[in-house]
């Protein structure tokens, strides 16, 4: 029987960087150890014969065991390597370079291949393996930042129908905690590590206190709900799948989550707890070093095309802490205010806008083109906001208001009558505010506008 060709069936190279980092307080990220890098070569063993040549081989020289320069079999191929970027390859200690080739042998000698065919094992896999160490990035690529907000979401600012929806929401009696997670990616550009076309996304496990039912807990983006799984085993919540997507950048590389919140019902445990510790990890289907390796074949045999993956997984394992986190909640209050009779138009709205910068904010004007919606129906947004010590005081105020027209008719005896149109209409006003981590200041501060509105809208109304 001819032997058969003993050939890798899988080559993969993969190296890891995991990072550690604390998102609360004085925030800090760094390496929680040196990068890994691994070489990892299968290959199906069926009833293959060794040659005399490696038999003698094997006699002559004593059987090295681990690693990939076995000395006693013939080899079944060589990595090529064309580039060893940022990594110590080409100077890790026993790899037994021939010029810029990696011969991959077999450690098992032909008595234990030999004992093995007698055991009827005659279908296994053989391993070689090889590390060696990536350099340290220069900067550190994963990226988290979490915060806990108040019950009520914040929409995203970009969308005006949804942060439209919001400003209109109503304030109500739940009692939930609310953490918000964004992760940031950053690349090197001068070596491509994500193939054009290629979708990323991230893991994130939470540790989840037992007596907390996973259940209470509620993943989303926007209006998009993310599904997760409990691991009982570890007493972690994992969503997976959650999207990356490509921002604008000059200079670098730069993905990021939207923004990710987690809402916990319930969460009596949870405030319990001293710190809030998880990670996030993302899968890149290139190496960060930028080491390059292709597989050939021995000269003799053939062996087909056998293409080499190449994967690096980055990790960044975070604590929060708890109290910390809610000591700088940013908390969301609101007020509703209605005045019928009062008709809108922009001199309202320029009566709203001199009351917040008498208060000192900076004004984000609304456009003309922003302010009227379908009907007969206006509306205008107002951003302000205030600079107070190291933190930022941010109102948002919607104006909403349905006018009409109607009649006034005036005769005098004897005469025509005068008909003379009379605007008519109502006005609604919607606050909310948002500062970190004083619930007071900022409930004062929309209560004294509440009621300085109230005085003075109370003199503006339809004419009589």
């Amino acid at each position: 029987m001819q032997p058969k060709t003993l050939k890798p069936a899988e080559i993969l190279v993969l190296e890891e960087y995991t990072y550690q980092s604390k998102v609360s307080g004085v925030r800090s990220l760094k390496l929680a150890s040196r990068p890994t890098g691994l070489i990892f070569v299968r290959a199906p063993y069926d009833s293959y014969k060794l040659s005399t040549s490696a038999l003698m081989s094997h006699q002559r020289h004593p059987v090295n065991p681990g690693g990939m320069g076995g000395r006693f079999a013939e080899p079944i191929g060589y990595l090529q390597c064309s580039h060893y970027g940022m990594s110590n390859l080409d100077r890790e200690p026993d790899v037994p370079w021939e010029g810029d080739l990696l011969p991959l042998k077999i450690t098992l000698s032909p008595s234990q291949l030999s004992r093995l065919n007698t055991n009827q094992h005659r279908r296994f896999d053989l391993q070689l393996t090889q590390t060696y160490q990536p350099n340290e990035p220069q900067s550190a690529p994963l990226e988290v930042s979490i915060f806990v907000v108040d019950e009520d979401s914040q929409a995203d600012e970009s969308d005006r129908k949804e942060l439209v929806k919001e400003l209109r929401k109503q304030a109500d009696i739940k009692r939930s905690l609310i953490l918000k997670f964004r992760v940031k990616l950053t690349l090197p550009t001068q070596r491509p590590i994500v193939q054009e076309g290629n979708t990323l996304s991230i893991k994130l496990v939470l540790q989840w206190p037992l007596a907390t039912p996973h259940r209470l807990a509620k993943f989303s983006s926007g209006l998009t709900p993310y599904p997760f799984t409990y691991n009982p085993e570890n007493g972690t919540i994992e969503c997976n799948n959650i999207p990356l997507r490509q921002r604008e950048n000059q200079d670098l590389l730069t993905y990021a989550t939207d923004l990710i919140s987690l809402e916990v019902s319930e969460p009596i445990e949870l405030y319990e707890m001293l710190n809030l510790e998880g990670s996030v990890s993302v899968v890149l289907d290139g190496l960060m070093s930028g080491l390059s390796l292709d597989y050939l074949a021995p000269a003799d045999k053939e062996v087909g095309n056998i293409s080499i993956k190449q994967c690096t997984i980055m990790k960044n394992e975070f604590v929060m802490d708890l109290e910390e986190g809610l000591e700088n909640k940013r908390y969301l209050p609101r007020q509703h205010l209605h005045f019928p009779g009062v008709v809108l138009n922009e001199m309202r709205v320029l009566d709203v806008i001199m009351l917040l910068e008498d208060k000192g904010f900076e004004i984000e004007k609304p456009k003309e083109s922003d302010n009227r919606e379908s009907g007969e129906k206006q509306q205008y947004i107002i951003k302000a906001r205030r600079v107070e010590g190291a933190r930022k005081l941010e109102i948002l105020i919607l104006v909403q208001g349905t006018n009409a027209q109607t009649t006034r008719e005036r005769g005098i005896t004897g005469q025509a009558k005068f008909t003379t149109p009379l605007p008519v209409g109502d006005t609604s006003i919607y606050i909310q505010g948002r500062l970190p981590g004083d619930s007071k200041r900022i409930v004062n501060l929309i209560n004294e506008i509440q009621k300085q509105l109230k005085e003075q809208f109370r003199h503006v109304g339809t004419a009589e």
